[in-house]
């Protein structure tokens, strides 16, 4: 079984500058397990993928599906990806 979680929150951007530059923040988790039958394994290759600068996908099922399926994304979003609103 595939452990994902996502949490949203906001933000203070400002960091070590001071003040307030608050803005949309997420954090995810994912674990590395890998099953095949009855192996299980911890692969260095994560479940979680950057497709754009602000877009990550988290992956949990068959991982070769996955993987191609995340790079035919990457390639059609590569020109055009969307941004996020601004602060």
């Amino acid at each position: 079984m595939t452990i994902c979680i996502a949490g949203l929150f906001r933000w203070n951007y400002a960091g070590e500058k001071g003040g307030q530059d608050w803005g949309p923040a997420a954090l995810l988790v994912s674990d590395r397990m890998i099953t095949a039958g009855d192996s299980q394994y911890e692969p260095l290759q994560q479940k979680i993928a950057q497709i754009t600068p602000y877009t990550t996908i988290l992956i949990a099922g068959d991982y070769s599906t996955h993987s191609q399926a995340l790079i035919n994304t990457a390639q059609q979003v590569s020109h055009h990806a969307p941004r996020p609103p601004t602060r």
